[in-house]
């Protein structure tokens, strides 16, 4: 989390409760944003919390939802998120929709090409923004469906969000490498020994010769 993160807008339409018009949030309005409403089901979370985290991850945001669960039940169609941000010293556009599906990543207001596979493009999209969706949900959108305190996390997670709090995932990134590379001397020595046991084999049938 080296690069500072600034969100500037998100907006979302006909994802989940909210209908077929964008609903959105200036983050640069004041140092704080309260969304507040007297009526249930009017958005709140879904913009807050679940758009947010659909557009940065796709992914609904509570376990038991399936993504076709995001899109409003009345229009059936046209879910879009969008969510723009700054950093790395460029502007970011991200629009993720579903039905139609749609992963869009912008810089600077150019699309982006999209990877070979939404997995690259995904993971493209985390080193944008310097975290995965476990440091996301327990740094950024905090809610009881993915908060994990840090105190029951395993080993492994506890170190992942760490390395990200204090940027020193280049350490792990180091490391992954010099492991491959380690793998790939392994089998170089190994294909070297079984090239030099066949030398070995057939000047000794020479000799015996």
């Amino acid at each position: 989390m080296a690069n500072k993160l600034v969100l500037k807008k998100l907006r979302a339409k006909n994802f989940r409760s909210i209908g077929n018009v964008f609903l959105e949030i200036d983050y640069q309005v004041a140092l704080s944003t309260l969304i507040a409403s007297d009526a249930n089901g009017s958005g709140k979370s879904n913009l807050a919390v679940w758009a947010l985290y659909f557009a940065l991850f796709g992914k609904p945001y509570g376990k038991d939802c399936k993504i076709g669960g995001l899109v409003n039940s009345k229009s059936t169609k046209d879910c879009v998120v969008e969510l723009e941000f700054e950093t790395l010293g460029h502007s970011w556009l991200v629009r993720r929709g579903y039905k139609p599906g749609i992963f869009e990543i912008y810089k600077d207001g150019i699309l982006i090409e999209p990877e070979a596979a939404k997995g690259d493009q995904q993971a493209h999209l985390q080193s944008i923004i310097g975290m995965d969706e476990k440091a996301f949900c327990n740094i950024v959108a905090l809610g009881v469906e993915r908060f994990v305190p840090f105190v029951q996390m395993d080993t492994a997670q506890r170190r992942a969000f760490v390395e990200q709090m204090l940027d020193l995932i280049v350490v792990s990134q180091m490391n992954a490498n010099a492991k491959e590379r380690r793998k790939v001397l392994k089998k170089q020595l190994e294909q070297l020994a079984y090239e030099n046991g066949m030398t070995e084999t057939k000047h000794q049938g020479r000799t015996r010769t």
